[in-house]
């Protein structure tokens, strides 16, 4: 991991713009917030999470009443850390065992169907045969050791039912956050890529980023991955006497390059990789992916090659987000309020997406008249496993509700027509062109992340951020108002029980 952020932190050495508006200054030494003191670096929660899903197998049931059979028999195999079972179309179980050593004891006694149509590939994705499922004499009575894994539906009454806004927001990101479930599916398909590629590149790694590990994910939140070929370990050593006999790339730039691999990629993963279907190569992006759906884990995926901003990026939001337990709550309130208003959605357009809606919370966060929040720069600056209270910040007492409020007010009145925001250095400078939104990316100071913003859509935000301050000031301080403007009142059918409100 220090390779990849070290890599992308040299894009730093540019001219600095004349930035304007500036926030205070951060002074050194003042008081950092002590929440989260005790989490870990963004370095160090990969390493953990990828080493449980090494641990790990995932397999297909015939019903949930299987997963303590599933338990009891692996079990013979190690002592089992983890067990959890969760549905989608099928019944799953993921069994984490304490010892990587585990895993190859179990699978020499896994076995193939005995079908000429099926490709013997070995994995870690396994089933359970249906001539086994009624074998309920061999499991032990009692309570069970394995998890159930159920999703309950957040209803606008239990919005109403809280008192404040500040605990509403709360119970909002407690509810739409990124379970541990969802993180340990999302690196173990990651392991499962690195197995598949492990013969030929011993040393290859496929990182997870992006909201999957930035700490502002949510539950249905696609899975982004970057496949590293090798590491410093497979540099070379002149010392060794025999070296590897390889090709050689062709005389072609790294984008072609990075296609062609890509292509054979997504091949193998069509062909061999259990569960990955309706595989898509979009090599004409600006940044070549293959995109595909886990069935099993119920995830859309994406995946390119060697562009390591990603990682760099989802480090620095990980930091942010650990640094104040306010952080979180109020960008999951300000992306679910921008989605129920039509401002987001799913799919790419000329509207904000996810990250732009995080980005304007942080530049808020950098601006307001006390920052609770530090420039990126200071984090980048940072060394590579540095913990969230390295950084300092200013201490503030404001509660998440208000900070919603100021949010609402900051951007109402702020000038989108001639100022631009950076996150990168805190402040904001003069707009260098006549795009409707600019936000300054913080990897690249020369690009703007939200050029795709139409001079509708960033009409229909200002708009909105107006009308949602008069239903704050007129119908009272609650999230349930702001969720229920004419806007947003068909979205909100599809996502919660409008009537139930009204009971």
């Amino acid at each position: 991991m220090a390779s990849i952020m070290m890599s992308s932190v040299t894009k730093f050495a540019r001219p600095i713009r004349n930035y304007s508006y500036s926030a205070p200054r951060i002074k050194e030494g003042s008081k950092s917030s002590s929440f989260n003191s005790y989490r870990k670096s963004f370095s160090q929660l990969c390493i953990e999470r990828k080493a449980e899903a090494h641990r790990s197998i995932l397999v297909k049931l015939n019903n949930k009443e299987e997963s303590n059979y599933v338990y009891h028999y692996c079990q013979q195999f190690g002592k089992i850390a983890n067990a959890m079972h969760f549905q989608n179309v099928k019944n799953y179980v993921l069994i984490e065992f304490k010892k990587q050593s585990c895993i190859p004891n179990l699978l020499s006694s896994v076995s193939h169907f005995q079908n000429d149509k099926k490709i013997p590939a070995e994995t870690r994705l396994l089933c359970l045969p249906s001539q086994f499922s009624k074998k309920k004499t061999e499991i032990p009575s009692g309570s069970s050791l394995v998890r159930s894994i159920e999703e309950t539906p957040l209803l606008l009454s239990d919005l109403a039912a809280v008192d404040s806004m500040t605990e509403q927001m709360e119970m909002l990101y407690q509810h739409l956050q990124l379970t541990d479930l969802g993180q340990r599916l999302r690196f173990f398909i990651c392991s499962t890529l690195e197995d598949m590629l492990k013969s030929l590149f011993p040393h290859c790694h496929v990182y997870p980023f992006g909201s999957s590990v930035n700490g502002f994910g949510r539950n249905s939140c696609d899975l982004d991955m970057i496949l590293n070929l090798c590491t410093s370990k497979s540099q070379e050593n002149t010392n060794n006497r025999l070296k590897f006999l390889t090709k050689l790339k062709h005389d072609e730039e790294e984008r072609s390059f990075s296609c062609r691999n890509l292509k054979v990629f997504a091949e193998m993963i069509e062909n061999f990789i259990p569960s990955c279907v309706r595989i898509n190569p979009i090599l004409r992006a600006r940044v070549p992916i293959i995109k595909f759906y886990h069935e099993a884990c119920d995830i859309e995926c994406d995946l390119s090659l060697q562009d390591t901003s990603g990682v760099t990026m989802s480090n620095v939001m990980y930091m942010l987000g650990v640094m104040d337990r306010r952080v979180c709550p109020l960008v999951f309130t300000v992306r679910h309020w921008a989605k129920v208003n039509n401002i987001s959605h799913q799919h790419p357009g000329p509207w904000l997406s996810n990250f732009m809606l995080s980005l304007l919370v942080i530049c808020f966060l950098q601006l307001r008249a006390k920052p609770i929040l530090p420039s990126f720069s200071s984090i980048l600056n940072a060394k590579e496993n540095a913990q969230p209270t390295d950084v300092t910040t200013v201490d503030d007492e404001t509660l998440v509700g208000d900070l919603l409020i100021e949010f609402f007010n900051f951007y109402s009145v702020f000038d989108f027509k001639q100022h631009a925001l950076s996150p990168l250095h805190g402040k904001c400078f003069l707009k260098p062109d006549y795009s409707a939104l600019y936000i300054e990316n913080p990897l690249d100071i020369e690009l703007n992340i939200a050029k795709n913003v139409s001079n509708r859509e960033m009409m229909k935000l200002t708009e909105t951020f107006k009308t949602t301050l008069w239903h704050l000031n007129n119908s009272g301080m609650s999230l349930v108002n702001i969720f229920l403007t004419e806007d947003s009142k068909r979205v909100l059918k599809k996502k919660f029980n409008v009537h139930d409100l009204y009971r």
